[in-house]
């Protein structure tokens, strides 16, 4: 009785239900279909063939107890590949820069209600933080679902780290909850993100920058042009997965 989007399975957590009786659920499966490309695209970007892959080392902690304040002791999960944390669980975003070059790093969550947020590193909300050699950044996370938590018993989320040697605006990326609308940020990227991020990305114009523009734009990139696999491209990405239960 309702749409359905599917990707050979329908795609779970598309809320609320869009009902053929809407008289605009036909333009509001579009803007989803839209809004998923868009998500699915930048989930998918990957540069293994850069020299910094192996140089980012990026894993999800635990401590057990730990209280705002205390030292860190992190611990690995048992099986980083199958983490499930409770809902209102911490856990740790370790980051380390094994390079000989500073990285710029940022961090984005991929959110199971379809959202992309970056996620600040040591307070700062600036598009990247840079990272010198030999160093690593503790990010502290606590984990939340949405109001209408009772449809969302098990969702997947993922933490997605870039690095790149220039300075990389990776805002391009961010995307609202779904069936919230998707503003193109490169017209108002000067007074919304401010005028020195703005110049520092139109600056850098390489295929990393290129591509995260592409991205943003009304129309959907090419396959072609989604994955970069240049071994001298200098930015690499990670990424950690895991399930949220309640």
């Amino acid at each position: 009785g309702n749409y359905e989007i599917c990707a050979g399975l329908p795609i779970k957590n598309l809320r609320p239900l869009l009902l053929p009786t809407d008289p605009d659920a036909a333009s509001k499966v579009v803007a989803r279909l839209v809004h998923l490309a868009k998500y699915h695209t930048s989930a998918a970007i990957d540069n293994p063939r850069s020299p910094l892959t192996d140089k980012l080392a990026v894993s999800l902690m635990q401590q057990p107890g730990w209280q705002l304040g205390d030292p860190y002791n992190l611990i690995p999960f048992e099986d980083p590949s199958q983490i499930e944390l409770p809902v209102g669980s911490v856990a740790f975003l370790k980051i380390v820069n094994n390079s000989r070059h500073i990285l710029h790093i940022a961090v984005l969550d991929l959110e199971p209600v379809w959202a992309i947020s970056t996620i600040g590193i040591q307070g700062q909300s600036t598009d990247f933080y840079p990272m010198d050699p030999g160093t690593e950044q503790i990010i502290p996370l606590q984990f939340s679902l949405p109001p209408d938590a009772k449809h969302y018993s098990r969702v997947a989320e993922t933490l997605k780290v870039f690095a790149a040697i220039g300075p990389t605006s990776f805002s391009w990326l961010e995307l609202p909850i779904l069936d919230n609308p998707i503003i193109s940020r490169g017209s108002h990227r000067d007074n919304e993100r401010g005028n020195t991020r703005s110049a520092q990305a139109q600056a850098s114009q390489d295929p990393l920058n290129r591509l995260l523009q592409a991205i943003d734009a009304e129309s959907p990139p090419r396959r072609a042009a989604i994955v970069i696999t240049d071994p001298n491209q200098d930015w690499t990405t990670q990424q950690v997965q895991f399930t949220l239960v309640q």
